[in-house]
C-alpha cells in the first residue's frame, strides 16, 4: 500500500486491516512516496522521512505489516511500477491496495500495463453510491487484470483535513503527538 500518508491516519489503518483480513495475507507493505506522481505535497509538508516515521508509530501494533523506504531512497518523482519491479524481486504474489477513485484511472498510469502483469489490485470503495463492477469487467477483458473489490465500512477521512485540524476520532493518537512533538504541518 503506496501513498503519501500526510499525515497517516485512523482510515489507513483500516484499510490496511481489511485487507489483511478480506485476503489472508502474509504481510502487509506500507511505503511512503518520496514525490508522488499525482499529486503535489502542499509547502511546509513533513520530510519522506517523517511521513515514513508515522506510518512507523500507525503501524507498530500490526506485526504483519512492514514500512518499507524503498521509494524514499530512490529519491524523486514516486511510480508504482517502479516499486512493483523492485518487490517482485523477492518472487512473492503481489497486491496492489488502491481506492476506488484510482482504480477507475490506473489505465493512465506510468507502465499500467505491466503494472497489470505484476500483482492483483485490492480495491477499495471509496464512495458507496460508485458501481465498480463495469471498470473491473473492462479492465478484466482488455487487459486481463485480477482484481478484487472489497466493499467495508472504511473510515472517510481526509489527510487534507487532519493537517488543517487534527481530529481526535479520526487521527491516531501516537501520530497525533508525533505531529505535535516534532511542530508539523
Amino acid at each position: 500500500m503506496g501513498g503519501t500518508f500526510n499525515p497517516p491516519h485512523k482510515g489507513h489503518k483500516n484499510i490496511i486491516l481489511e485487507a489483511y483480513k478480506n485476503l489472508n495475507l502474509d504481510k502487509v507493505y506500507v511505503i511512503p512516496n518520496n514525490i508522488p506522481s499525482h499529486k503535489k505535497i502542499p509547502l511546509n509538508s513533513p520530510t519522506p522521512y517523517n511521513r515514513m516515521e508515522m506510518c512507523e508509530i500507525m503501524c507498530k501494533d500490526l506485526d504483519f505489516t512492514q514500512v518499507l523506504d524503498i521509494e524514499i531512497k530512490k529519491g524523486g518523482t514516486s511510480y508504482t511500477i517502479d516499486t512493483l519491479k523492485e518487490l517482485k524481486k523477492e518472487g512473492d504474489k503481489l497486491y496492489l491496495i488502491i481506492g476506488s477513485d484510482s482504480f477507475l484511472t490506473i489505465d493512465k498510469w506510468r507502465e499500467f500495463e505491466e503494472i497489470f502483469a505484476l500483482c492483483e489490485l485490492v480495491v477499495f470503495k471509496r464512495e458507496l453510491e460508485i458501481d465498480l463492477n463495469q471498470q473491473k469487467t473492462y479492465l478484466e477483458k482488455k487487459y486481463g487484470v485480477k482484481s478484487h473489490l472489497i466493499e467495508s465500512k472504511i473510515l472517510e477521512v481526509s489527510s487534507t483535513e487532519l493537517r488543517q485540524k487534527l481530529n481526535k476520532e479520526l487521527s491516531i493518537l501516537e501520530v497525533e503527538q508525533y505531529i505535535l512533538q516534532n511542530n508539523l504541518y
